[in-house]
């Protein structure tokens, strides 16, 4: 065969090769369908089909199925949306996603709408999807009237990119209506809402909100990452929200009239007027476990705001490098009742130009602060730790209040209260300033001089115009634990067992008690109350620190006949049960029954 005839059959071959690839590829991947009509039969759109032309809005009938398979891509004209009334299931895969977005460039669609019709999701008693309506794996961009919204009706929304979505009025990412969808593991930014809920709104809903990623959102007047309505009680738990903004309130989460479960979310670099990351009107939130940082507003509450009645729970948790403009670096309270702040860490918050670097209260009745580590706050006025103005019954119990700073740094005090059993000291300019009585007995304030004492602390005796004093005899020689979680009674003096068997006339018990320590730059103790039947008034046993800040403190009691405080004996009888109570915290205690 001539070389002329090879080189024109390879030129046929590869022309037929060509031919039949974009054959291939055309009917795989250019070929589109219309869609515009409802859907009433189960029905399947697969990437045979794709990309799917939405061109008015369609309902899927109550009884009928969508099922859209991982790849596909669903293109919607402006302003169309989808209505599922029945079952709608779109899973994709993490290397294939579905996608929803808009056919005409510029042109926003409508929304993914699931209605009271629609088969809510159902999960087996682990919490596994078992059946009805789920997005998963979707990336849903460039609607215009919420990304996804739920009206009464529950899906799972898991795993999906939400982003670049805005709604009129509430709920750009996701808006949830009375129902109570489960949100879990999606990427939720660049939202918008013109009204609030710049990421998700919820309207009298209780939906599960766990584990996204809700970051860049805006709310333009409330709520930029999360909007909570109207008696809703959603849990919100394990997400990250960052970044979100609002003009007014709750630049990370708002709360109007509800009592939402705020857990072990990261809350940082939020933006807002008031409550750059939380803000509570009329609302009573349990929030705890979260770390609440960088959160930024232009006038009051950094960290969290409560304003309006609202009566949060705030415990254990990181509120941390907040400012604000005004007051409240990092909780900011007016106008609201029985706010209990207890175990967080409230630290290096700031008060840019007036007061309250960690802590604000104005016009607030039975306010509880215990167990915090309020340190190195600060406020360019008044109250770098705590600041309380119009404040009845308040009670400050077991913190450590330290390195705060301000004209009057740790607490700045115009009410009567009690401040007992707190560590107070190295606070700047003073550690209390007050123009009322307080009692103050029972603090450590970093030194067992009187005159020490004394000089950090401003009331009548500096200044007699100003009235107020402060009680602070007897005080402690030494810092007191903060955050005591467990008392017990040890069967050898190397601490190694947990005392299990009953005790005799005679025998020692080894005392040991774990907290969060007080005081960083010494070695302290503390004492427990130890009772008996026979001796219910009991006897007082110090127990000392193991090394500086270790936050375990250790000692001894004898059993004896009768009582001896002097030589730590407790008087028993047989039958007697004995109790062990730290003095600062009689809730935590442990006990032994005595045997002859």
């Amino acid at each position: 065969m001539s070389l002329k005839k090879i080189k024109m059959r390879r030129l046929i071959i590869i022309h037929c090769l060509y031919l039949f690839i974009f054959t291939f590829f055309t009917f795989e991947y250019s070929y589109t369908t219309e869609i515009k009509v409802d859907i009433y039969e189960d029905t399947v759109w697969d990437t045979t089909g794709s990309p799917y032309i939405v061109s008015k809005t369609i309902s899927i009938s109550p009884g009928a199925t969508l099922t859209i398979k991982s790849g596909v891509i669903i293109k919607l004209d402006p302003d169309c949306s989808i209505r599922i009334g029945g079952v709608f299931v779109a899973r994709g895969t993490e290397d294939k996603n579905i996608y929803f977005i808009q056919n005409k460039e510029g042109k926003r669609w409508g929304t993914l709408m699931f209605i009271d019709s629609s088969i809510d999701a159902s999960f087996d008693d682990e919490g596994n999807y078992i059946s009805g309506s789920i997005i998963e794996y979707a990336s849903i961009e460039g609607a215009g009237n919420s990304g996804i919204y739920c009206d009464s009706a529950s899906p799972l929304i898991i795993r999906n990119t939400i982003s670049g979505n805005e709604a009129y009025k509430f709920g750009g990412g996701i808006h949830c209506n009375n129902s109570s969808p489960t949100i879990f593991k999606n990427t939720i930014l660049n939202n918008t809402a013109h009204g609030g809920g710049g990421g998700i709104f919820c309207y009298n809903s209780s939906s599960t909100i766990s584990g996204n990623i809700i970051g860049n959102n805006t709310g333009k007047s409330y709520g930029g990452g999360i909007y909570c309505w109207n008696n809703p009680s959603p849990t919100i738990s394990g997400n990250t929200i960052l970044y979100n903004t609002t003009e007014i309130y709750g630049g990370g989460i708002f709360c109007r009239y509800s009592s939402p479960v705020i857990s072990g979310n990261k809350i940082s670099s939020n933006v807002a007027d008031e409550g750059g990351g939380i803000f509570c009107n009329e609302s009573s939130p349990t929030i705890s476990g979260n770390i609440i940082s960088s959160n930024t507003v232009g006038d009051e509450g950094g960290g969290i705001c409560c304003s309006s009645f609202s009566s949060p729970t705030i415990y254990d948790n990181e509120i941390i490098y907040n400012s604000a403009e005004e007051n409240g670096g990092g909780i900011y309270c007016r106008n609201s009742d029985n706010i209990t702040i207890s175990s967080n860490v409230i630290s290096n918050n700031k008060a840019d130009f007036n007061n309250g670097g960690g802590i604000y209260y104005i016009r607030c009745s039975s306010p509880a602060i215990y167990d915090n580590e309020i340190i190195n706050n600060t406020a360019e006025a008044n109250g770098g730790g705590i600041y309380c103005q119009n404040v009845d019954n308040l009670v400050i119990y077991r913190n450590t209040i330290s390195g705060n700073e301000s004209d009057v740094g740790g607490i700045y005090c115009l009410d009567s209260s009690k401040i007992n059993y707190n560590n107070i000291l190295n606070n700047k300019k003073y550690d209390v300033y007050t123009k009322s009585n307080l009692d103050a007995v029972n603090n450590w304030w970093g030194t067992a001089l009187l005159d020490s004492i004394d000089a950090y602390i401003y009331d009548y005796r500096d200044d007699v115009s100003i009235g107020g004093k402060v009680q602070y005899v007897p005080y402690l020689t030494t810092a007191t634990p903060i955050r005591i979680s467990s008392i017990e009674l040890k069967s050898d003096s190397i601490y190694s067992k947990k005392l299990s068997a009953r005790l005799f006339i005679e025998d020692t018990m080894f005392i040991e008690l774990v907290g969060a320590d007080g005081d960083s730059t010494s070695q302290d103790n503390t004492n427990v109350l130890v009772k008996s039947t026979s001796d219910p008034a009991g006897i007082s046993v110090k127990l000392n620190e193991t090394d500086i800040n270790s936050g375990i403190y250790r000692g001894v009691g004898i059993i004896g006949d009768a009582s001896d405080d002097t030589i730590d004996i407790i008087g028993a009888s047989q039958g007697d049960v004995i109790k062990i109570f730290s003095v600062v915290d009689t809730s935590i205690c442990d006990s032994v029954t005595i045997f002859r």
